[in-house]
């Protein structure tokens, strides 16, 4: 603490909660005077270098974060961070690397986002590219998305919406994706498939649960090595259990039109195929 100048420097600080653990090796703080007497938290400036943050949802209903008074920052700075994602089994862990963030908390203005990359921990892993977002983040910690971009080598994806309050998110988001149909090769059940489909759809999460439904389009594909000249169609997964995933199709090509129809429920397939010759 520098006396007068409302300054600390910190090391090694550990803050953990139900659903994170935030490890910061090296921070620095500039306070407001309502901070010193308690009477706000408001912080002019923070910088942190760095900082690992360890997300790890537990069952139950969410809590309420503990904040008790609005936090409010002027300008927030952090530097070399890492974010990891630790799903229930058997979704796999997401690591962002050189995580960057730059602006404000509760002001007017934006808070800045940046990751140079990051891996997503599955049987055959996934590299994830730079992954950039604006958030508008509220005194009380309510997360508003105005833009988010990342994706793969192979796939491009696009996010707005609310994503809700730090501690008790419920994502309610816009998504639309580019999808390389090679990086489905994770889903065991699928056969090989190739080219790119257009999807465009909802995020939710209702209750402890994840939801993601969309509408696809696809055109110049090939599925188990047989060519598609389109499909469209839906894609649905929800989270409950060992999880659902619900694909319907309407495909042209085969000489003909065909509708499939293909839930997963864990390792678990079933499939129903209707084909109209032309």
């Amino acid at each position: 603490m520098v006396p007068g100048g409302l300054r600390a420097e910190v090391w090694d600080l550990v803050i953990e909660g139900p659903t994170y653990r935030l490890e910061v090796p090296h921070a620095r703080v500039s306070l407001a005077a309502g901070f010193i007497f308690g009477r706000d938290l408001v912080l002019n400036s923070v910088w942190m270098d760095g900082p690992r943050v360890h997300l790890h949802p537990v069952p139950g209903p969410a809590k309420e974060p503990t904040l008790k008074q609005p936090l409010l920052i002027h300008n927030l700075q952090v530097a070399g961070g890492t974010v990891t994602y630790a799903p229930p089994p058997p979704t796999g862990e997401i690591v962002l690397r050189d995580v960057a963030l730059d602006g404000a908390i509760g002001f007017d203005g934006m808070l800045e986002v940046k990751s140079s990359g990051g891996l997503w921990n599955r049987a055959q892993p996934l590299q994830i590219i730079a992954t950039q977002a604006r958030l508008k983040v509220s005194s009380r910690l309510d997360v508003d998305v105005e833009s988010f971009e990342t994706g793969t080598a192979l796939t491009r994806i696009k996010a707005t919406g609310r994503l809700g309050r730090v501690g008790i998110l419920h994502p309610d988001l816009k998504v639309d994706a580019d999808l390389g149909l090679h990086d489905l090769r994770q889903i065991e059940a699928l056969p090989a498939m190739e080219g790119r489909v257009a999807l465009s759809g909802r995020w939710s999460q209702p209750g402890d649960s994840v939801h993601l439904e969309t509408q696809l389009n696809g055109s110049g594909l090939r599925l188990a090595g047989w060519p598609v000249d389109h499909a469209s169609g839906r894609l649905g997964y929800y989270a409950e259990g060992e999880g659902r995933t619900v694909v319907s199709l309407a495909l042209a090509g085969f000489g003909g039109q065909s509708q499939t129809d293909v839930t997963f429920e864990g390792s678990r397939a079933r499939a129903t195929c209707a084909r109209a010759s032309t």
